[in-house]
């Protein structure tokens, strides 16, 4: 399993330079004295009580209110849904993508044309993509020519499926790496699974596991597994939370997930960009090295197992 990072800034290290600009603007704030700040909140909330009141007009009456119920349920049309979700499912835009760059305008350019003041910031953030991977079996001798394709399969009335710009799945901040190791299963991979397997004996030491998904985040599975010594983390969608009954095809047929479904996601488990935890990736901003991002070492969410999403038929 293998997967390449694509990220867009400067490494810079300075976290402790952070550290310190917060702290000063902590003391700063402390010469207002708790009184005065006190104060300032209270007034800050009534100005603001009072601009609220004054710029919404509450109803006065039922008509008044059905009227605006009535003009609300006008505006949607089936048409115009339709038109925009056929242009933002055309064509694969993954974020960061020259794609992702359209519709992201044009987005904007719809909402101005609604009347709305809409405007796009830039943020420059750490994303992944993956570069190549593969799944094989190496052991016993009598199953090694299995190799899954780890590709959903296309359907004949949506041409996007079969778009060779479309991603495979993955997970995004899955580790890189090529790992070997004895599987194990863990069902949902949770506290509790990993406990009742050492409870029988089982470990999962230097081992792959593989785990469903439901129950708990799928980046806590791979945390867990992590924690345990595994090397490597599949994860599947299991029929039974997300396929057909056995009366049913999936989907289009039905609103289940075809068998050759599944289901991407970011595996990490803090929030917003790993490299500026806590504060907004603009340009120039303050950004963690890789390597604390990566092991965590500044924020305690850092990653370290490959990890692949299958889907039924992979398995």
């Amino acid at each position: 399993m293998s997967y390449i990072f694509f990220f867009f800034f400067k490494q810079k290290t300075a976290y402790e330079m952070l550290r310190s600009l917060v702290g000063s603007e902590m003391c700063i704030r402390d010469r207002w004295g708790p009184l005065r700040f006190f104060l300032a909140v209270v007034v800050a909330a009534v100005v603001g009580i009072l601009i609220w009141t004054c710029a919404y007009e509450v109803p006065t009456s039922e008509s008044t209110l059905a009227e605006r119920q009535e003009e609300f349920l006008r505006i949607p049309s089936t048409e115009r849904l339709r038109a925009n979700l056929e242009y933002y499912a055309a064509m694969p835009h993954v974020a960061g993508s020259p794609r992702d760059k359209e519709t992201a305008e044009w987005t904007r350019d719809q909402l101005v044309e609604y009347g709305i003041d809409a405007r796009i910031r830039e943020y420059r953030v750490l994303l992944t993509a993956p570069l190549r991977n593969s799944l094989r079996v190496v052991a016993p001798s009598n199953a090694t020519g299995y190799v899954p394709t780890l590709r959903e399969k296309p359907l004949p009335d949506d041409p996007i499926t079969n778009d060779p710009t479309v991603l495979p799945p993955f997970h995004g901040y899955s580790a890189s790496g090529n790992v070997t190791g004895q599987l194990v299963y863990v069902n949902y991979g949770r506290v509790e699974d990993f406990e009742w397997l050492a409870a029988q004996g089982v470990s999962v030491e230097a081992k792959l596991v593989i785990v469903r998904y439901g129950a708990i985040f799928r980046g806590n599975k791979v945390a867990n597994a992590e924690a345990r010594g595994a090397v490597g983390v599949l994860v599947y969608s299991d029929p039974a939370n997300y396929g057909p009954p056995a009366s049913e095809e999936g989907y289009p047929e039905s609103e289940w997930l075809p068998l050759s479904g599944a289901q991407r996601g970011s595996v990490f488990t803090g929030e917003g960009d790993p490299l500026t935890p806590g504060w907004a990736s603009t340009n120039g901003s303050l950004r963690l090295s890789m390597e604390q991002a990566r092991n965590g070492s500044q924020t305690g969410t850092g990653w370290a197992l490959p990890t692949i999403p299958l889907s039924l038929i992979h398995i």
